[in-house]
């Protein structure tokens, strides 16, 4: 079970940059997860520019005594090719911290497409990352979906 949560503090198209706080809680047998983001976009007429720091915490279980967390940067550039459809690329770059601890630390890099659909107060958004650094134990291939409903 999950809980989202995503405040816009200003507005891409009106202001000079668009920020906004996301924060997600997520709670299961033997897992404790808690997200963070800021999140930036700045939209110069078609192109948009995106900017997300993160940084989650993991413990998971019998005793949540396992803990991880991560920290990553991810930047990324859309063209609207329409007002419904942008197509773009991002860069995805991970810090994993086993044990919380620094030397421990697993470093990815991801890139690749991306493509948003957009249609009155929805949109789905879905990016293709394959990863550029050899890390072992970590995923060669991520695809994401983000889907939203503007209340």
């Amino acid at each position: 079970t999950a809980l989202e949560l995503i405040y816009n503090l200003t507005n891409p198209v009106v202001d000079p940059v668009g920020l906004s706080a996301y924060c997600e809680l997520k709670g299961g047998d033997r897992l404790i997860e808690l997200e963070s983001k800021l999140i930036a976009q700045k939209n110069l007429g078609p192109l948009i520019l995106a900017y997300n720091t993160t940084l989650e915490s993991v413990w998971e279980g019998n005793d949540l005594s396992e803990r991880e967390s991560e920290f990553s940067q991810a930047i990324g550039a859309s063209y609207e090719v329409s007002p419904r459809l942008s197509v773009g690329l991002e860069l995805l770059h991970e810090f994993v911290f086993l044990e919380w601890r620094d030397e421990e630390k697993i470093r990815n890099l991801l890139v690749g497409p991306n493509v948003s659909y957009r249609r009155q107060n929805w949109f789905v958004t879905m990016t293709a990352l394959a990863q550029a650094t050899d890390t072992k134990d970590e995923p060669d291939f991520q695809l994401r979906t983000i889907f939203g409903i503007a209340l």
